[in-house]
């Protein structure tokens, strides 16, 4: 959002040649997370991959916690390409494209939305940009949606689209909320819809309050478990440590008046000095479709995390290292999605020209 950009802006960017990366667990194990970012012209460095140290740091809890601290080395190959553009959005209303989110009903489409200041649209368009379908979520309101995943219910079945009204950069929301929304499935016959004459998204339209455990928070990364639908919240912070929560279980069907107490689980300490005007912030997350992996952005690269092999609890995924994924450069880079086989990372900005690229498994 602009206005959001200006004053991030106003902070100046701080020098500094050393990504550091820590993740401490509030409950289990923790891992860490190095991050780079994306923006008009800033100077870029070269990419790099993490050299990990792990040590153990005692804990007043029963719980063991882990700090984990990266430096940045010549990197190796990478898992992904560098990216090539896939196309320019041709909807001159997708202005402040602040999410994206590959479709599960529909093949070779994706979903995304406008920042703040727009209504409840949420657009479809397919790998050459068209749009082909356009919405207005029923019984929703948009105040600062900041990111859209796609995912189950919380029984782990049917295919909705998660869209989070998460943003609260001034920190004054007592309650902020995720929709929770069946995905429309596209036809010759509904392939329509204009932001003049949106069609509407079926019912029901859960809306699914929320609030910190300690206070609130301003979030751009929304990520759903694939096989479980379980939600996660990445905070985005200008100076600090990015929180990592979790929702509890959710019902399947849940227009709850009380909101829901998020879980902290985890905490990244990234420090992105030096290497974007705007760094260390997290904008944008996504979990893989075969819920192994999950990688979330900055304004400068992206950062992949790998469950280890065997491993059955989602969770165990933060206390491990993440590759580096450097990114192009992008405007205000803020949505990043796997495509549906898992193979590629298709990324969006605001600002227009909307150019969508996508980075190919190596």
């Amino acid at each position: 959002m602009l206005l959001r950009l200006n004053r991030e802006l106003s902070g100046g960017a701080i020098l500094g040649a050393i990504c550091f990366l820590s993740l401490t667990g509030v409950h289990g194990q923790t891992g860490s997370v190095p991050k780079p970012s994306p923006s008009p012209k800033p100077a870029r460095r070269k990419p790099v991959a993490p050299v990990v140290q792990v040590s153990p740091t005692p804990s007043a809890t029963p719980a063991s916690r882990v700090t984990v601290t990266v430096r940045k080395v010549v990197p190796p190959a990478g898992a992904f390409g560098s990216g090539t553009l896939l196309c320019i959005l041709q909807s001159p209303f997708i202005n402040e494209s602040s999410g994206i989110a590959a479709g599960r009903r529909n093949p070779g489409v994706f979903w995304t939305h406008n920042d703040s200041g727009d209504g409840a649209y949420l657009y479809a368009f397919n790998r050459s940009g068209r749009t082909v379908g356009v919405f207005m979520a029923r019984s929703a309101f948009a105040g600062d949606w900041e990111d859209i995943a796609s995912g189950p219910g919380a029984d782990g079945k049917g295919n909705y689209l998660y869209v989070g009204d998460i943003g609260d950069y001034g920190r004054t929301r007592s309650e902020s909320c995720v929709y929770r929304i069946p995905e429309p499935l596209l036809s010759a016959e509904n392939r329509i819809g204009t932001k003049a004459r949106p069609r509407l998204t079926d019912e029901p339209t859960a809306r699914l309050l929320y609030q910190y455990p300690d206070g609130p928070h301003d979030s751009e990364a929304l990520l759903v478990h694939p096989q479980t639908g379980t939600i996660y919240l990445i905070t985005k912070e200008e100076k600090g440590d990015a929180g990592v929560y979790k929702f509890p279980p959710v019902k399947a069907t849940d227009n709850q008046l009380a909101p829901y107490t998020l879980e902290k689980i985890g905490a990244l300490a990234f420090n992105e000095n030096g290497l974007h005007p705007f760094p260390n912030r997290v904008t944008g997350g996504d979990i893989a479709p075969d819920g192994k992996r999950l990688v979330l952005r900055t304004y400068y690269a992206a950062y992949e995390w790998r469950l280890p092999d065997g491993e059955k609890v989602f969770d165990a995924v933060w206390a491990t290292t993440p590759a580096m994924v450097p990114l192009p450069l992008q405007p205000q880079g803020e949505g990043i999605c796997y495509s549906p086989d898992g193979t590629s990372l298709v990324i969006s900005s605001e600002k227009t020209p909307t150019a969508i690229y996508e980075l190919k498994a190596r």
